[in-house]
């Protein structure tokens, strides 16, 4: 009896100690489950930076194949496109002359390669600049 009566004078001390509880509870799960979704797009933002390097490895193989850069092929000023192995990131490539002090022109140009891409609301991108001899075009 005597255990009944204590239990009766603690019943509203009960209530707000759970209660306590499973507010502690939530505030910790959603701190948990934030964690879990800032590695998971760290993860994919990861992923995407590195899926946009090979590409943008490949796209510069297939200029150097060639041994350097034929303007019949590759003309001067900007040229964009799609991977066709992965449409959500795009490529744009922009060509320019070298000129040296006397502004002659040099047999080198300047190619700028930029892989584009989305990323839930973001766009991200990554470039590379890279110097090219000229082949001299056959006509």
């Amino acid at each position: 009896m005597f255990s009944l009566n204590i239990l009766k004078n603690r019943a509203g001390y009960i209530l707000v100690e759970t209660l306590i509880s499973v507010v502690i509870l939530a505030f910790g799960l959603t701190w948990v489950l934030n964690a879990f979704s800032a590695k998971i797009n760290a993860l994919r933002t990861s992923k995407n930076y590195t899926h946009a390097s090979l590409l943008l490895e490949k796209k510069i193989c297939e200029l150097e194949t060639s041994g350097g850069i034929n303007l019949n092929e590759w003309p001067e000023g900007r040229r964009n496109g799609k991977f066709p192995e992965d449409e959500r990131f795009d490529w744009e490539i922009n060509i320019s002359h070298m000129y040296n002090e006397q502004n002659e022109q040099l047999d080198i140009v300047e190619v700028t390669l930029t892989v584009r891409w989305k990323e839930i609301s973001v766009s991200r991108e990554l470039d590379v600049v890279t110097y090219m001899p000229k082949i001299p075009s056959t006509i």
